[in-house]
């Protein structure tokens, strides 16, 4: 273990060579890229002149103080992207734009129906830029259908899926999901369907590809990952989603989050031996011989809250780290409820170096995730700083499409870069 951040190799990844055009605000898009970045593709980020995208006003900040350039969000979901400023809502911005997607192989953005047009990003007007293009469009509801011109958020898109349903105390009511979930989950599958696109194109007679167009909708992508045994448990018995608080239903107990000393763990004890090892390392107490205690299915229906009343004590007075060792010994399931410093401090996590040195400009050094997985035949590009709004104008405009000087002074002028 050597409890030190990734300092990521140089050498690209396996899709080094992949060129990818963003146009996206807040996390769906830009977590897509961010996937394909992480594996070696080159990504060009497009922001909004002057504002920029939006996750640069959302934070976290360094000591709470707002700063554009210093979000922990945006700098999370755009490292190693270059970036440029362009106005989309301009004939000129947008021959820009056409000139940028000409030679790209991937667009991916997550404008709103209504606007598509009207910045050029309809799938018919990109087509005709650039016919081999994989283009990857991330709305709530998707581009047909009743809501297609619906605008909205995660919050939205958790609750049209029924994922909020379940979520919470029973007695209570349902409770949104955290920190962007919805939309970090509608990425993952985008830059899923980006690969998985660009392998249905390899072999083409050309080598371009053929192109397409993915019209990913989040709620959709909730719907078939996250709802699909209760789609299945309605369907099939009629069985609304039950909100099940800190015990999970339909197995036996104890299966449940549970407090201790410092925190709160979560024990399931799935098979009967496993109640036996976790009452024998409580000392064998003079109740688990109870006639109601032998059943763990109505034990967890019907006597859940008097057993966690019992069992209580016995937590509280211990920690997470002194209960981790007992129930490992003694092979009990178990798991400590972490916070993110429980997270950063985790020495399976500082094993496998997942946490990347992160230098930002102008910025203390920080940690932040890497990639979850290692790769056996290929290495991963280093970690580079997020752009700084506009960073890669000169770069871009002026190197890559021979814009002059005094063309990208006017175009700057007149808000368009």
């Amino acid at each position: 273990m050597t409890g030190e951040p990734r300092e990521l190799p140089a050498e690209a990844g396996p899709l080094a060579g992949l060129r990818v055009v963003e146009y996206g605000d807040l996390v769906t898009a830009p977590y897509a890229s961010k996937v394909l970045a992480d594996l070696g593709a080159t990504v060009l980020k497009i922001e909004a002149p002057r504002s920029g995208d939006r996750s640069r006003v959302v934070g976290p900040f360094p000591g709470d103080l707002p700063d554009p350039e210093r979000s922990g969000l945006f700098i999370y979901l755009n490292a190693k992207k270059r970036g440029v400023t362009l106005d989309l809502g301009c004939s000129t911005g947008r021959a820009i734009f056409a000139r940028l997607i000409a030679d790209a192989d991937v667009l991916i953005e997550n404008v709103a129906p209504p606007d598509a047009a009207r910045l050029g990003l309809a799938h018919e007007q990109v087509r005709r830029l650039n016919d081999h293009l994989i283009h990857l469009s991330i709305t709530p509801f998707g581009h047909t259908g009743p809501y297609s011109a619906h605008k909205g958020y995660g919050l939205n898109v958790a609750a049209m899926s029924g994922v909020v349903l379940a979520n919470g105390a029973p007695e209570r009511a349902p409770l949104p999901l955290p920190d962007f979930l919805e939309d970090f989950f509608t990425g993952v599958v985008g830059a899923l369907s980006c690969m998985l696109a660009l392998a249905g194109t390899e072999g083409d007679a050309d080598g371009a590809g053929t192109g397409e167009w993915i019209d990913l909708s989040g709620a959709n992508a909730w719907m078939t990952f996250q709802t699909g045994m209760n789609v299945v448990s309605w369907v099939f018995n009629g069985r609304r989603t039950r909100r099940q608080g800190r015990h999970s239903r339909g197995g036996g107990y104890p299966y449940a989050i549970l407090p201790c000393k410092d925190g709160y763990v979560r024990l399931i004890a799935m098979q009967r031996i496993e109640w036996t090892r976790f009452v024998q390392l409580m000392g064998t107490p003079e109740w688990s011989s109870d006639e109601r205690f032998q059943d763990r299915l109505k034990m967890n229906e019907l006597y859940a809250d008097e057993l966690n009343a019992l069992i209580d004590p016995w937590l509280t007075a211990r920690t997470k780290a002194e209960l981790q060792q007992l129930f490992y010994t003694g092979r009990v399931p178990f798991t400590a409820v972490k916070d993110f410093r429980d997270v950063l401090e985790d020495p399976q996590l500082r094993a496998r170096n997942f946490f990347v040195d992160a230098r930002q400009p102008g910025m203390a050094p920080m940690w932040m995730p890497g990639p979850p997985y290692h790769l056996a035949t290929e290495v991963l590009g280093p970690w580079r700083p997020a752009p700084t709004l506009g960073e890669h104008n000169d770069e871009v405009f002026g190197g890559q499409l021979t814009i002059n000087r005094d063309d990208m002074v006017a175009l700057e002028q007149a808000g368009v870069i």
